[in-house]
């Protein structure tokens, strides 16, 4: 992968519009003939000294959304046209937005066009595949990528630690960890990584210890360990020191692209041999974000740097490197044109599709309320005596977090700013013990522009998903397919349409 092409692309050097990647005035590459066991080897680690560089239905009557304050302007200049549809059930739900989506199908809207998402994915996904399966869609349901977890970043993570401590002391189990991941040379990646347990005899002569970089050459240079071992752990060793002490946003980037490309080369498996395929994706899927990531670490050093909210160093980009790592969300890759894709809220944020059908936007979901013991009938009975029946939501035992509500709040507004052409959003009005949900608050966000389907229509819909509802229609290409009926709101549910609404 060509990781380094893309290097200088972001904007690194703050508010003067240049990209900041300062090049190392030491791009020669060290040969590691200072190493003290006579090999003479070269460990093709690069210098980089970074010097220069600057840095429903019944149930679904919304009412008691007039009661509430709304929470205020979405961060956007315009918000996309709106559509609301209320189901009685959380399966009646699923349906719902399925045939909705197989309806924009029938009128020639690809597939890839269209974004389903949720709070909690797996509380629908089964409903959601039912009812994919009897409109003829297929479903892509994309998790989140654990990062954190996976091989490639915990290699990116813990080498940029041990730069960050090299110089004021590094225990044996941290400087051990790349090697252990699959650091190669750089300039030699086919020399191909060190044995796991070749690593592991040369730390366990040190067990406990901690030095600084010198005095780790020092001892490894001395220790009995085979030739080729000892050969990589100075080539390592020597990469470690060759790097500037206080890199320039350019010279960041200088360093560890390098080598995760060796990582790439050298460690990442081209074909699944054996293991799940699944297995292989994620793998090749951490690597790319990961690489990605460095990049915005680069741009945000380098942001940092100009406004002198930092000092330059390698702490500041490894406390980057973790904070944006648990920040920013998986987000789909290896998109199929042929399969509707259903993402969670958390990865919408960045997405820009025509057609989004956001579900399940009742108030204990959209934002979430922690799981409590208290059955929900009970507690439905609580906040009825607590606020005097006004239906006001406001409950002395339900816990209130404006950080949590902020968090969910900022998920919405990154659902509603994906739609391009059309937000489709869809609620159930009661739970499984027949308790009625309240729309979420966030639906207050879209007055004046959301546009309820009557139930009619909404019936009429998942009976014959061509039969789309005029709100829906006016922004889907096309006609009719031929034979479709048009739903017309004042006409009476086709009969089967209750017992789907019970199911």
């Amino acid at each position: 992968m060509a990781l380094s092409d893309e290097a200088g692309v972001e904007n690194g050097g703050g508010g003067d519009g240049t990209d900041g990647s300062e090049t190392a005035d030491g791009t020669g590459e060290t040969d590691g003939s200072e190493t003290a066991d006579g090999t003479g080897e070269t460990d093709g680690s690069e210098t980089a000294d970074g010097t220069g560089g600057t840095d429903g239905n019944d149930g679904g009557d919304d009412s008691d959304r007039g009661d509430r304050e709304p929470r205020g302007a979405l961060e956007r200049t315009t918000v996309p046209p709106a559509v609301e549809l209320v189901s009685r059930t959380r399966a009646a739900e699923a349906r719902a937005a399925i045939a909705t989506v197989a309806g924009l199908v029938s009128r020639g809207v690809s597939p890839s066009d269209v974004l389903v998402t949720a709070v909690d994915v797996d509380s629908y996904e089964d409903a959601l595949r039912r009812a994919a399966g009897r409109y003829g869609l297929t479903l892509a349901v994309w998790s989140p990528l654990r990062l954190v977890r996976s091989v490639p970043y915990r290699f990116a993570e813990t080498t940029i630690a041990a730069l960050r401590d090299r110089d004021a002391g590094i225990h044996v189990d941290d400087l051990r960890e790349p090697l252990r991941l699959g650091w190669v040379p750089p300039r030699n990646p086919d020399r191909g990584p060190l044995d796991r347990a070749a690593v592991d005899v040369v730390a366990r002569g040190f067990r406990g210890q901690r030095h600084a970089l010198p005095e780790w050459k020092r001892l490894i240079a001395g220790s009995e360990a085979s030739r080729t071992t000892k050969r990589h752990w100075m080539a390592y060793l020597n990469w470690l020191d060759a790097a500037p002490a206080a890199p320039s946003p350019g010279a960041f980037l200088d360093v560890l692209i390098p080598a995760m490309e060796a990582y790439d080369d050298a460690v990442l498996p081209d074909a699944a041999d054996g293991r799940p395929v699944s297995e292989l994706a994620e793998t090749l899927r951490a690597f790319d974000r990961t690489a990605e990531l460095l990049r915005t670490v680069r741009k945000r050093y380098g942001d940092r740097l100009a406004t002198g909210r930092i000092d330059r160093g390698w702490a500041p980009t490894h406390e980057l490197l973790e904070a944006l790592a648990r920040t920013l969300p998986g987000r789909r890759e290896l998109p199929t044109a042929a399969a509707v894709d259903v993402v969670e809220a958390n990865d919408a944020w960045a997405l820009d599709v025509p057609y989004v059908v956001a579900i399940g936007l009742v108030d204990e979901e959209w934002p979430h309320v922690p799981t409590s013991a208290v059955p929900s009938i009970a507690r439905a009975a609580t906040v009825r005596r607590s606020d005097g029946g006004r239906g006001s939501g406001a409950s002395p035992v339900r816990p209130h977090s404006t950080w949590t509500d902020a968090r969910a709040h900022d998920r919405f507004v990154g659902v509603v700013d994906a739609a391009a052409e059309l937000l489709v959003v869809t609620r159930f009005a009661a739970d499984g013990d027949g308790v009625e949900q309240r729309p979420s608050r966030f639906l207050d966000d879209l007055d004046p522009v959301l546009d309820r389907v009557a139930d009619a229509e909404r019936a009429a819909l998942v009976a014959d998903p061509t039969a789309l509802p005029e709100s829906i229609a006016t922004h889907a290409p096309g006609s009719p397919p031929e034979g479709s009926t048009s739903p017309d709101a004042t006409t009476s549910p086709p009969p089967h349409a209750d017992r789907e609404e019970r199911e």
